[in-house]
């Protein structure tokens, strides 16, 4: 249909998708592999909910004066800063081994993820046509189920590798992520309404 063929040309959005795929595969270890990488590390069972604790109380506090501050800036390079950040994140609690760096670790992961997430949002909302609005966060919402299958397999598979394998590749994804969103777009196509559209590839 015309949502598709609208999709298919715009680039930036194709490449939002795929950042959220990657970044979200990042994310969601935390609810997967995580734990499980806490008992290989050695680390008692409640440092699970410590940690977990721990990003709830700082999005509390600091997600609102961090969204106001990264609204100034454009958007690629504020999710670029947050994948990077979620990347580097998780790549921590396997390269400080400590309780310190498990701490370290999703604090850096709970900033990255105040920088991303309402950017990502809101950039995916200004590359959809006004009326093709939902469809486009459908799309989006499809990249984000489709971590949630892939993600745990693949993060529990590299686990079984190691707890340091784990880690980094989880890493280098985020970071792959930041490459991604800032690729080229090429000529933004998304201020085309669907009516517009339907005018432009009318035939003459």
């Amino acid at each position: 249909g015309t949502a598709l063929r609208h999709v298919a040309r715009n680039r930036a959005f194709q490449l939002a998708c795929l950042y959220a795929l990657l970044t979200a595969i990042v994310f969601v270890q935390y609810h997967s592999s995580f734990s499980l990488f806490l008992k290989e590390s050695g680390y008692a069972v409640y440092w699970y909910g410590i940690i977990l604790s721990l990003n709830g109380v700082l999005i509390t506090i600091f997600e609102m004066p961090i969204s106001a501050l990264v609204r100034r800036f454009r958007p690629e390079p504020v999710l670029a800063l947050g994948a990077i950040l979620m990347g580097a994140g998780f790549g921590l609690n396997a390269w400080i081994p400590t309780a310190l760096g498990l701490v370290l670790a999703m604090t850096v992961l709970s900033f990255s993820e105040m920088v991303a997430m309402p950017t990502q949002g809101a950039h995916v909302a200004n590359l959809a046509p006004d009326d093709m609005r939902g469809r486009y966060n459908g799309i989006l919402g499809m990249a984000w189920a489709t971590s949630s299958i892939v993600g745990p397999m693949f993060g529990l598979y590299l686990l079984g590798i190691s707890p340091g394998i784990l880690c980094s590749v989880i890493a280098a994804i985020g970071i792959l992520g930041a490459g991604i969103i800032l690729l080229p777009a090429g000529k933004a196509v998304s201020q085309l309404t669907t009516e517009q559209e339907k005018d432009v590839t009318a035939p003459t």
